[in-house]
């Protein structure tokens, strides 16, 4: 299963260990690193969570760590066990090294959203994870084309928070939600080295991508998978829908 997931990614941090420590604490175990296992390089770790199947690998960061999710990036959505306040305390105490940035309260993910050296994390008591990716709004109208026309998901409009609009990829392997916001900056350093989307029609991206000002190849499909660069830069690892599902 752990291969399978849709829920992958790769981060940029400042402190392996620390990060380890973190994500024990989150229900996460260490696993062998794949070597030259994504287009990112060797990671300098990689952990999953028997649980929600969750995979995090961990890339060195150069610079310092930004301050919140730029385009491109993603928030994690880590279902745990407990009040997501007081476990929020014991990842504090288990990487006291890190920075943590304020805390957001969101009711209605049933947790809270922390951003841990740079990168935006989500407390859920919920028990499925999730993904959400940022964006610009004025990046909004090329991001859904290249979502929807590139790599064929549909959408299901979400309602808007604050002010950020928000939409969920409806036929996607798992929950993935689009955000763009006037808060969110251009991608400088980013804190998502790479995430995962599974169920992409990925004949219609051979179709479409090459061309397109929408993104392009990081590594072409072959056996079910490809490497994009999307419209913001982002680098995403699209793994094509079943056959029988085309």
């Amino acid at each position: 299963m752990a291969g399978d997931t849709p829920f992958d990614y790769g981060i940029c941090v400042g402190d392996a260990g620390a990060w380890t420590s973190a994500l024990s604490v989150l229900g996460f175990e260490p696993e062998p690193v794949t070597q030259s296992a994504t287009p990112a390089g060797d990671p300098l770790g990689a952990l999953h969570n028997p649980k929600s199947g969750q995979r995090i690998r961990l890339y060195r960061r150069e610079g310092p760590p930004p301050a919140g999710p730029a385009e491109g990036d993603v928030s994690i959505g880590i279902p745990v066990e407990g009040d997501p306040h007081e476990v929020l305390e014991s990842l504090r105490t288990a990487a006291s090294s890190l920075p943590f940035g304020a805390v957001e309260d969101l009711p209605k993910e049933k947790g809270l959203a922390v951003t841990v050296d740079g990168q935006r994390l989500i407390l859920t008591s919920r028990r499925e994870p999730f993904t959400v990716v940022h964006y610009s709004d004025g990046a909004w109208h090329e991001v859904l084309e290249f979502y929807e026309s590139v790599l064929g998901f549909c959408f299901f409009p979400l309602p808007d928070r604050g002010n950020a609009v928000r939409t969920r990829l409806e036929n996607a392997l798992g929950r993935v939600d689009l955000e763009a916001s006037p808060d969110t900056p251009a991608r400088d350093s980013a804190s998502t080295r790479h995430f995962r989307l599974a169920n992409a029609k990925l004949d219609q991206a051979e179709e479409n991508l090459p061309g397109s000002r929408h993104g392009r190849w990081v590594e072409p499909p072959r056996d079910g998978r490809a490497w994009i660069e999307g419209p913001a830069g982002e680098v995403m690892e699209v793994v094509g829908r079943p056959a029988s599902d085309k």
